[in-house]
């Protein structure tokens, strides 16, 4: 394996085998290396990282990148595309998706899904969008890739088909339950479908899940869901009439001072939002 990623990290670099072998190993073994059909020794190994000018944590970094899924590639060329709404590379990216193999008609109508919410004209159809529905309410247990799938779709769902399968996840326990990752991902899908709920006036569906969630908030390092999910609680019970602005206020001062950049200013256009539209009641 190490073999293949000297190589691929020779190229990237344009050096050449004559070049990295040089008064280290032949040329002809370090081909075989690079093709695994041959081991070279601990010493020699260090020697060629340190021509290619890496140590041994940035191999294992580089290595764990390149043993990723296609999807997985694909993904987080997406994430990064999408958070600088870099649209015409988004759209790009969509057909080297279309024509890869490797990634089924879900990942594509998730991947479409994304599209809608920068250039609605870009959306899944109808039947796609039917037909991704029909496979998550099938499953018996989620994984990580059918969570992020629900998370990312949720604009293209109707909002009773989000809810029920936000309920059927949070019901399948084993999804998430000694997995971080996904317990992670099924708190944020569920302050998610709470903050809908709210805005819609489903007010017994948000209460619900404000229940779910808060019985999911059980660990110390789960800062920002805590911090959130105190906004929307609190979001819920001013909707309620149950409670003034004063826990929005509070969770709306923390995400200010702590939370990433981008996190802040969505909160305070959404306070900003609500508070104007009661003024104007």
């Amino acid at each position: 394996m190490f073999g293949k990623i000297v190589r691929q990290l020779r190229r990237d670099k344009g050096v050449t085998l004559e070049a990295l072998s040089d008064g280290i190993l032949s040329t002809s073994q370090l081909s075989r290396f690079e093709r695994d059909e041959s081991e070279v020794t601990i010493s020699i190994f260090h020697q060629l990282l340190q021509r290619l000018g890496l140590d041994y944590d940035e191999l294992m970094a580089f290595s764990s990148e390149t043993s990723l899924t296609k999807r997985q590639q694909f993904f987080r060329k997406m994430d990064q595309l999408y958070h600088h709404h870099k649209l015409e590379a988004l759209i790009a990216l969509r057909e080297e998706i279309e024509e890869a193999k490797e990634v089924d008609a879900y990942f594509l109508t998730m991947y479409r899904c994304v599209l809608a919410s920068l250039e609605p004209s870009l959306g899944p159809s109808k039947d796609t969008v039917e037909a991704l529905s029909d496979y998550l309410f099938g499953l018996d247990y989620w994984g990580q890739y059918e969570i992020t799938l629900l998370g990312n779709c949720v604009d293209q769902l109707g909002y009773d088909t989000v809810f029920l399968l936000t309920k059927e996840l949070l019901a399948k326990k084993a999804t998430y339950q000694s997995l971080d990752r996904n317990r992670r991902l099924a708190i944020q899908l569920s302050l998610n479908v709470m903050r809908r709920s709210t805005d819609m006036g489903r007010f017994d569906e948000a209460t619900y899940l404000s229940g779910k969630i808060a019985q999911l908030l059980c660990y110390e390092d789960e800062f920002y869901e805590k911090i959130i999910y105190r906004y929307e609680e609190s979001y819920l019970l001013y909707q309620l009439k149950k409670g003034d602005k004063q826990g929005m206020t509070e969770a709306l001062a923390v995400l200010q001072i702590l939370s990433p950049k981008s996190l802040y200013p969505v909160y305070l256009a959404h306070f900003n939002e609500i508070i104007t539209k009661k003024q104007t009641l």
